[in-house]
């Protein structure tokens, strides 16, 4: 079972898309603190085979304040660490963020996704995760 990060401080508005990813064979790893994701990462970096990162979050120690915008971009924070960890580690950013300087930002890094939880309904999401996981189709 791949292991994914999930990484969001709002616990009910995703449980049901980690149930639904715990039903499709995905061993999902839940953080809702910045810190313990940080942390659980650096330990497990090898393990994890995908991270889903929120952007609007607590900065909790990790971050002050003025480095995530008073927590509306610690997700980008966030990103920008994992990257020191990982250039190829696949992230999806999974966020209700539209403005197009954001979206427009990941849409143009490797090994990254832009989702809007609006556009995902948890069966939608795992078919996303599954063509990142599993890439794109080998010709021969």
């Amino acid at each position: 079972m791949p292991l994914i990060l999930f990484l969001d401080d709002e616990r009910r508005r995703i449980a049901t898309y980690i149930e639904e990813m715990e039903d499709n064979d995905f061993s999902v790893e839940y953080k809702r603190d910045v810190d313990d994701a940080l942390l659980f990462l650096a330990d497990n970096i090898n393990a994890v085979k995908l991270l889903i990162l929120d952007l609007m979050m607590p900065p909790g120690k990790s971050f002050t304040l003025a480095d995530t915008e008073d927590g509306l971009r610690t997700g980008v924070s966030v990103y920008e660490r994992v990257r020191e960890m990982s250039q190829s580690l696949p992230v999806i950013i999974f966020t209700n963020v539209t403005e197009e300087t954001v979206t427009r930002r990941f849409g143009e890094e490797e090994h990254c996704w832009f989702c809007k939880k609006v556009d995902y309904m948890p069966p939608a999401l795992v078919a996303k995760i599954r063509s990142v996981l599993e890439g794109p189709p080998t010709i021969g």
